[in-house]
C-alpha cells in the first residue's frame, strides 16, 4: 500500500513514495521533467521581461515629437489670385482648411463669422493691409497670429509689418516648407493661448463659485436660522467694531434688548410650533422697523437686541416704542404678544462694548 505525499512550496513535479516497509523511493524521472519545464517557462518570462525592458528603453530614449501637425483654418489675404492659389496648395497638403479674401474688407467679413487663428497677409497690397494688420493686433491681442508676405523683403516692409502688429514676415514668393512651419508655429501657439484662457476662466469661476459659497457658509454660521436674523456669534463679530467707530467719532451708540413676555407660557400651552412662529413675528417685526445702519440679533431663546449707531436717548426710546406697538398688534393665528425693552446709550461713558450690553440687559430686568 502507498500514499503520496506533497511537501507544500515544493514547486516540482517529484513524487515521494512512502512504501509499506517504511523506504523512500524517489521518482527521479518526474523531477527532470519538472526541472526542464521550469527551466522553459523561466526562460520565457526571461525572454518577455527583456523585450519590455528594450520598449522601455527605446521609448525613454527617443525625444518627445514637439513638432506635431496642428490642423487650422488660415484666412489668405491677398489680391493677387495666383498667391493665393498657390498658398492654398501648400496649407492644404499640410492638412491646413483655407479660406481666401481678396481684399481687407472682404478678411473682415470673414473673421467676423469665422474667426480664423491664423492669417497670411500680402504686404504688397499697401496700406488698407497694414490698416487690416494692426486693427486685428488691436481687437484679437495674441489670440490671432499675424503672418506677413513681403516680395522684396526690404528693411522698410519687414520693420512697418512688425510695426503694424505681424508675427513674423516670409519673402514671398514662399518656400511650402517654411511658410508650414511658421503657420504650425502660430497655430499651435494660438492653441495654446486659447487652452491657458479657457483654463483661466474656468479657475476664475470656480474661484468665483468658492467665494460664493464661502460668503454663504459664514452668512450662515452668523444667521438664526429661525428667524433669519443675525445669533450670538454675529454680535460677537458687529458689536466692538460698532462700539469702537461711535467711540472714536464721538457718536451715540443705541443698544435695545427685547424680551418676549410670557414666552414659556406660550409653549407650554399651546405649543413649540406656535411658540416658533410667535418668535418669527417678532424677528419680522424687529427687521422691518430697523434702518439700513442699524444691526438686529437673536441673541437667546426669546431675547433680541438692536444696535442702533449715531441715535441719542430721545430716539432710541422712540424706536423702542414704535416696535412694542408693532409687536402687540394682533396677529393671525397667533395670541397677543408682547415684549419688554431695555435701553441703553452709548459708546460714551462705557468702558467696552460688553459693559454697554450689560446696561441694556439691567435696563430690561427693571422694565
Amino acid at each position: 500500500m502507498r500514499a503520496v505525499v506533497r511537501p507544500p512550496g515544493l514547486g516540482l513535479r517529484e513524487r515521494v513514495h512512502a512504501l509499506a516497509d517504511g523506504r523512500l523511493e524517489n521518482d527521479w524521472k518526474a523531477a527532470i521533467e519538472s526541472l526542464d519545464l521550469l527551466r522553459a517557462v523561466g526562460m520565457k518570462a526571461r525572454r518577455e521581461i527583456d523585450a519590455e525592458f528594450d520598449r522601455l528603453r527605446r521609448a525613454l530614449a527617443a525625444p518627445p515629437l514637439l513638432i506635431d501637425p496642428v490642423a487650422e483654418q488660415v484666412l489668405v489675404v491677398s489680391q493677387d489670385a495666383g498667391l493665393r492659389a498657390g498658398l492654398r496648395q501648400a496649407l492644404q497638403s499640410a492638412g491646413h482648411a483655407v479660406v481666401e479674401a481678396a481684399t481687407p474688407a472682404a478678411a473682415t467679413k470673414i473673421l467676423q463669422v469665422q474667426g480664423s487663428r491664423v492669417v497670411v497677409l500680402d504686404w504688397a497690397d499697401g496700406s488698407e493691409m497694414t490698416a487690416l494688420c494692426r486693427s486685428l493686433r488691436q481687437e484679437q491681442g495674441p489670440r490671432v497670429y499675424l503672418l506677413a508676405l513681403s516680395r522684396g523683403m526690404d528693411e522698410h516692409s519687414v520693420l512697418s509689418a512688425l510695426d503694424a502688429g505681424a508675427n513674423d514676415v516670409l519673402s514671398a514668393p514662399v518656400l511650402p516648407q517654411m511658410l508650414i512651419a511658421k503657420i504650425q508655429t502660430g497655430a499651435r501657439a494660438t492653441r495654446v493661448l486659447a487652452a491657458a484662457e479657457v483654463e483661466r476662466s474656468h479657475s476664475q469661476r470656480t474661484q468665483r463659485s468658492l467665494e460664493l459659497r464661502n460668503a454663504e457658509l459664514l452668512q450662515a454660521a452668523g444667521t438664526d436660522e429661525l428667524t433669519g436674523l443675525g445669533n450670538r456669534r454675529a454680535l460677537d463679530g458687529y458689536l466692538p467694531m460698532t462700539f469702537a467707530q461711535a467711540l472714536s467719532e464721538g457718536h451715540p451708540l443705541a443698544c435695545l434688548m427685547f424680551d418676549l413676555d410670557e414666552f414659556k407660557v406660550i409653549n407650554d400651552r399651546l405649543g413649540h410650533d406656535v411658540g416658533d412662529q410667535a418668535l418669527r413675528a417678532v424677528g419680522l417685526v424687529l427687521r422691518q422697523q430697523s434702518r439700513g445702519m442699524d444691526f438686529v440679533a437673536r441673541v437667546g431663546g426669546e431675547e433680541f437686541i438692536m444696535l442702533c449707531p449715531q441715535t441719542g436717548e430721545e430716539a432710541a426710546l422712540r424706536i423702542a416704542e414704535r416696535i412694542r406697538l408693532a409687536i402687540a398688534a394682533p396677529q393671525p393665528d397667533l395670541p397677543l404678544l408682547s415684549v419688554s425693552v431695555g435701553v441703553a446709550v452709548g459708546a460714551a461713558g462705557y468702558p467696552d462694548a460688553a459693559s454697554l450690553i450689560r446696561a441694556a440687559d439691567q435696563a430690561l430686568l427693571q422694565a
